[in-house]
């Protein structure tokens, strides 16, 4: 892991965030029980051509907690404006998995002249079918006690991420171990689900392809077909709904595909990032396809 980190105040909270690179601006959110360790195979790549933010959201990672409802940093768009007004960012490009990458879509939606592309990765809030463990952890009582458990071990973590596991550097693991068995982390995840999911999946409430069709920032929306948390079945709907997007199915890998095929993953991005017009007319039909 190549890269500085630094803090700077946010909306009144100490923000931890690695910073790499000398460019345009880009910004990466991880997801719920997560920390910008998640990134540890993109920041490095990306920051040969930009300059890479990858903060560690509020209730996560090295961030201090806020007062108030945690799962709030989830149901809105207000933290990536903020962040940005902290570091002087007129404009950026979002990545964003899972949580963040709903974080992500409804900042963009609500302040497109602030950002210059967009990249969803496994995102909330593009389909209502969650796993049943999201399902049931929405229920009173039930959420706090499914999320009590402390993950200790290398082979448990790796199974709990990847789809095929495979071995990951070992401070890696200790960083992600440490950023989901937070107790405050783990507070923030389950009223996070309780926030914006129920028995029946995804509140509609919290869907965000309504307001992504009018959206004129270009978008590409990646997602492992093998994803336990939220199905590839949110990424295809989103291909029919949103014919400007691009989606690039990533085979064999699970909710965090950025990490379980970095190379993969890197490439798309950073190509789509690069050009994001030449790389529509390419790309789209492979997107139909699959």
């Amino acid at each position: 892991m190549k890269w500085e980190t630094q803090t700077e105040e946010v909306q009144g909270l100490r923000i931890s965030y690695a910073v790499a690179g000398d460019g345009p601006p880009l910004i990466m959110l991880h997801g719920a029980a997560a920390s910008h360790v998640t990134w540890c195979d993109n920041i490095g790549p990306f920051s040969q051509r930009y300059t890479v933010y990858a903060p560690d959201l509020p209730n996560h990672g090295d961030s201090e907690t806020p007062q108030g409802p945690p799962h709030e940093v989830f149901a809105n768009h207000s933290f990536p404006l903020a962040f940005m007004d902290a570091m002087g960012i007129e404009r950026a490009s979002l990545i964003g998995n899972s949580g963040g990458g709903a974080i992500a879509a409804r900042f963009a939606t609500r302040y497109p002249e602030r950002v210059d592309r967009l990249v969803l990765v496994d995102s909330g809030g593009l389909g209502r079918p969650v796993s049943w463990f999201l399902r049931i952890a929405s229920l009173p009582l039930v959420g706090e006690l499914l999320h009590l458990h402390t993950i200790n071990s290398d082979r448990a973590l790796i199974a709990s991420i990847f789809h095929r596991p495979r071995p990951i550097d070992p401070e890696v693991a200790r960083k992600l171990r440490q950023a989901r068995n937070l107790w405050n982390t783990r507070m923030a995840v389950v009223k996070g689900i309780r926030a914006g999911m129920n028995l029946f999946g995804v509140k509609k409430e919290m869907l965000l392809l309504d307001q992504l069709e009018g959206l004129k920032v270009p978008l590409l929306i990646v997602w492992g077909e093998k994803d336990p948390v939220l199905p590839v079945s949110h990424a295809l709907e989103a291909s029919e709904r949103l014919p400007d997007a691009v989606v690039h199915i990533m085979r064999d890998c699970g909710h965090w595909p950025h990490m379980e095929n970095p190379e993969e993953f890197n490439r798309v991005a950073m190509d789509f990032l690069e050009n994001p017009g030449s790389f529509h007319r390419a790309m789209r039909c492979q997107q139909v396809a699959t």
